[in-house]
């Protein structure tokens, strides 16, 4: 199956309703209200973040935005999309930055199931139109219940 679902579309999948080849795509703008309190949370005041004219003495129309603020649509990503997972392990190549205003998208696609494991690892690519900003690899993990233990009779 290969397809491209916005989460609104539909409720998050179970572990047992995934399948490789299944895309996911979200995107944001993130605008100076991100920029300022991702700023504040992170305690990074470079230059390179808050800096406009800085970064134009470099060749950049804009201060970069923040890579780990751009990550954080992994979890919105896996929070919408899947039922009781949790991000287990990622991997991310920054190739090109992103601006504060721009339009990212991240789209990640199932590239592997892991019955024995529960888990599942995702393709991921960021982008702001057709500028590639990261990709990586993400993995995944369903979160089982424990069994129940039946009481016993005496």
């Amino acid at each position: 199956m290969n397809s491209s679902t916005h989460p609104s579309e539909r409720p998050p999948l179970a572990f047992d309703q995934i399948a490789s080849g299944r895309s996911f795509v979200i995107s944001r703008v993130f605008d100076e209200r991100h920029m300022t309190v991702f700023e504040e949370l992170s305690a990074d005041h470079s230059e390179v973040h808050v800096s406009a004219e800085a970064m134009r003495d470099y060749g950049f129309p804009d201060r970069l935005m923040y890579g780990f603020l751009v990550l954080g649509m992994i979890s919105g990503l896996v929070g919408a999309n899947f039922h009781h997972a949790v991000c287990a392990a990622v991997s991310v190549d920054f190739a090109n930055p992103a601006f504060p205003g721009d339009r990212v998208e991240l789209r990640a696609t199932v590239d592997q199931v892991q019955e024995s494991m529960r888990s599942a690892v995702l393709r991921l690519r960021f982008t702001r139109g057709d500028s590639l900003i990261a990709r990586g690899k993400l993995t995944i993990r369903f979160l089982a219940r424990p069994a129940v233990a039946q009481p016993t009779r005496l």
